[in-house]
């Protein structure tokens, strides 16, 4: 075959979109469980769809920023309570000096 020849196309009549037999890479795309961890993207004329792209970028990002709160509210809680757990230690310590020092 030369150059100037184009090889002939996989595909057959046979082999035609409105056949119910999918490809290999249909099946495998059409077996992806529909979760958070699988997102499927549109393929638009060049690559994927920029909208949801876009979009699922904006949920991934929202879903950090919300971890990311609630992890620093998670810290000043757990701030808060030693700090009210050292304060009833200081306290419970000064009366037991106290009471050591009536003794005496």
């Amino acid at each position: 075959m030369t150059n100037d020849q184009a090889e002939p196309s996989p595909s057959s009549s046979e082999d035609a979109p409105d056949q119910e037999a999918a490809s290999p890479l249909e099946e495998l795309l059409g077996d992806t469980p529909d979760d958070s961890a699988a997102t499927n993207f549109p393929i638009g004329f060049r690559g994927y769809d920029r909208e949801a792209v876009d979009e699922t970028v904006r949920r991934l990002t929202e879903r950090a920023r919300s971890a990311s709160n609630d992890a620093q509210r998670e810290k000043m809680r757990a701030e808060a309570m030693f700090a009210q757990q050292r304060a009833e230690h200081d306290d419970e310590l000064a009366r037991r000096v106290a009471v050591a020092q009536l003794d005496e």
